[in-house]
């Protein structure tokens, strides 16, 4: 089982990645580097994925 800080830095590393290969506007840039972290986490944990939605339902 992957720790909460692997968990960490494999999710950051997917925002900055994200942020790194989108152009456009900071707030295209983030909201597309958020889309990404969220399919991220759904896909890979998906028991963080229903943690998120139940604790902030705009997710």
């Amino acid at each position: 089982m992957k720790t909460h800080d692997s968990r960490e830095v494999e999710i950051t590393s997917v925002m900055r990645n994200a942020l790194d290969n989108i152009h456009g506007s900071w707030d295209e840039k983030l909201n597309t580097a958020n889309r990404a972290v969220l399919d991220y986490v759904e896909r890979n944990y998906p028991d963080l994925y229903r943690f998120l939605q139940t604790s902030h339902p705009d997710v």
